[in-house]
Formats: structure tokens, C-alpha cells, sequence
């Protein structure tokens, strides 16, 4: 977090926070599932906010904007033309300066890109004195995260803005509306692994086309028998997922914790394999895991490289830890990183009072 001469420098600003989120089952972009169990992570977002003369981002990357009208241009940066545009429209006087320190990387895959998109509507909105509905919240996150993205997942935003500590969030896409469910998961503690490298993961972008074209050509209604690879995985998947679904939310309702996270790694392992959408660096991961006979994991799939989720008692981990960071190393010659993952509602707007 950030130090205490940094937080005064803030004094009469903000503090503002957006949570990243776990997606445990179902997800838009590689799910035919209408819907998804998330829930909010204790690895965030944090910034400092205050009003300014102009829109100034500070954070892993940098930028200055005027505050007016500004054309998208697919720079990284464009949600936050995108938020300008959309403050300027709602008659919001103020831009604000953001201090952020991101503790999420694109490779996590962890709703990063939507977190990034909400604290900015956060920011935004606080240093207008605007009190935002859940749904007005919502609508503007996912206007920006369609037209900038292309992609919407607005269950994200609402594991943010109205998940509970404790609580896993169930999402249903067809009549917009979710449910929040309390969970113990013990004796298990969750751990991300991840790389401190930042890459792109060409099989995922491979399979969004691919999907889209399983999709475009009616293959799920076609004879397996004349589906190739990735299709077929595409199809196998797609039929299961309903079955898959309704075995890991009964081991849930019935409070079996030890079902319920081995149908979520079945699940999340079969979406990896099947669909090819699974990077190097998860393989590699996966791999290791095997070898230590740790079955209940995760994949974290997206563009850039993505997240093994390790659900472990946490001596058991500590038993291998090691051995996983150097034999990746010593495969790869990049380092691991590892962070112990709670459930918790991270969405923060609070004044700083120095």
C-alpha cells in the first residue's frame, strides 16, 4: 500500500480500490454456460484520487489527457478516453488524478482489465461527489468494456460491487441476476501461481477464433465423427458443461467441500485441455503439480499468460513451493511468484483525512 507522505499528498482525495475476480466456473469467452461462480479477491487495485486540471493516470504505465472529447485509437489507455467521454456527456465537471498501484497483472487473468475499468469509473464518479447505482455502475462499466474490448463480463463487476466477504457470487447471464452464497472451504487455502513475466498467449487467441467459427458454422449440431481437433474438444466440452455445472453446485449445497473443489479442478482442467486455450507457462505449471500429486487446481485462462489457482493446505504447499520455483526456473529461466488468495469484497471508496 501506499506510505503515509504519499497518502497525505491525497489529503481531501480519495482512497479507491477495485478487487480482481476469480472465476470458478463458466466464463463468456470460452464457456457456452449461462453461468458463472465468481467471486472477489483479495489482490486489487489501489489508488489515491483527487481533482484536477487534467486526467492523469499514474501507475505502471503513464498518461496526461485533456479533459474533452477524445477518438479511441486502441492504445492502452482507451477506457480512459472512453471514461472521459462518458464523464463529459453526464455534465461531470471534475477529471481526476489517479495514483494507482496495481497489484494485478494482465497475466493473471484475474478480471484485471475490468477492475482497471471500474476503479476508473470509481474515480471518476468520486471526484464528482456522484453516488452510482449497482445498475448505472454496471452499465457504464460495461458500455466501456464493450466498445473499448469487445468483450463484456459483467458478473465482475457485480462480484465487486455487491459480493460479501466469505461469499462466492452465482451469476446467471439469460436473467441477469445472481446470488450471493456463503462458503467455507476448509481445510483448503488458495493459492495463485503465477509468472513475473508478462506474455501473450497465442493458443487463446487462437481459440476465440476457432470458437467463433465452431460457432458461426452450427458445428454443435453437426456429427462428431466429422469434427476435427479443436472443434471436437469445442463440442465435447460444451455438452458436458450443463452435467458438470449442476454435480459442482449440489456437492456445494450439500456442504461438500472436498466434491465441490474437485469438480471445480475437473471442470476448469477439462475446459483447459479440451479447448487448447491453455499457455506454456500453465502447461509447465501443470505439470509440476502432477508430479507432486496436488490434483485440485485451476486454470486462469486469458490473452496474456495467464494463473494456476492452487487449492492446498497450506503446509502441504510449503512442502513444495520451493521445488516448484526452482525447477521452473531452471526449465525457464523466469521466476514464479505465489499469493495466498482470500474472499473478499475489496470495492473501497474512502475520503483521506490527513
Amino acid at each position: 500500500m501506499f506510505d503515509e507522505e504519499t497518502v497525505n499528498a491525497f489529503s481531501g482525495g480519495y482512497k479507491v480500490s477495485e478487487s480482481g475476480v476469480v472465476t470458478l466456473f463458466g466464463r463468456p469467452a470460452v464457456s457456452t454456460l449461462k453461468r458463472v461462480i465468481a467471486f472477489p479477491a483479495s489482490l486489487s487495485i489501489h489508488s489515491l484520487v483527487r481533482k484536477s486540471e487534467s486526467v492523469v493516470w499514474r501507475g505502471t504505465n503513464t498518461v496526461d489527457l485533456p479533459y474533452e472529447i477524445s477518438k479511441l485509437s486502441n492504445d492502452w489507455y482507451d477506457p480512459i478516453k472512453m471514461m472521459v467521454n462518458i464523464a463529459i456527456q453526464r455534465g461531470w465537471k471534475y477529471p481526476p488524478y489517479i495514483m494507482a498501484e496495481e497489484h494485478l497483472g494482465y497475466q493473471m487473468a484475474l478480471g484485471h482489465y475490468s477492475a482497471f475499468i471500474d476503479l476508473l469509473v470509481q474515480a471518476f464518479s468520486t471526484v464528482n461527489e456522484i453516488t452510482l447505482s449497482p445498475a448505472e455502475f454496471n452499465q457504464i462499466s460495461t458500455e466501456i468494456q464493450g466498445k473499448v474490448k469487445g468483450q463484456i463480463y459483467p458478473y465482475e463487476t457485480l462480484a465487486r460491487q455487491q459480493g460479501k466477504n466469505n461469499n462466492l457470487l452465482f451469476f446467471e447471464s439469460y436473467s441477469n441476476s445472481f446470488r450471493n452464497e456463503i462458503v467455507n472451504l476448509e481445510p483448503f487455502s488458495m493459492f495463485l501461481i503465477s509468472e513475473n513475466y508478462l506474455g501473450g498467449n497465442q493458443n487463446y487467441a487462437n481459440f476465440l477464433r476457432n470458437f467463433k467459427k465452431f460457432s458461426d458454422s452450427g458445428m454443435d449440431n453437426r456429427d462428431p465423427a466429422t469434427l476435427s481437433f479443436p472443434y471436437v474438444g469445442i463440442r465435447n466440452h460444451s455438452i458436458l458443461e450443463e452435467e458438470m455445472y449442476d454435480r459442482t453446485t449440489k456437492a456445494f449445497e450439500e456442504n461438500d467441500v472436498d466434491s465441490f473443489i474437485q469438480f471445480l479442478s475437473k471442470y476448469s482442467q477439462s475446459l483447459g485441455y479440451n479447448l487448447g486455450v491453455l499457455s506454456d507457462f500453465q502447461k509447465n505449471i501443470a505439470n509440476l503439480l502432477e508430479r507432486y500429486k496436488i490434483k485440485n487446481y485451476l486454470f486462469n485462462v486469458g490473452e496474456y499468460s495467464g494463473s494456476v489457482l492452487v487449492f492446498v493446505d497450506s503446509q502441504e504447499l510449503a512442502t513444495i513451493r520451493d521445488n516448484l520455483i526452482r525447477e521452473y526456473y531452471n526449465k525457464t529461466n523466469r521466476t514464479l511468484r505465489f499469493d495466498e488468495l482470500q474472499i473478499l469484497n475489496n470495492s473501497l471508496r474512502e475520503p483521506i483525512r490527513a
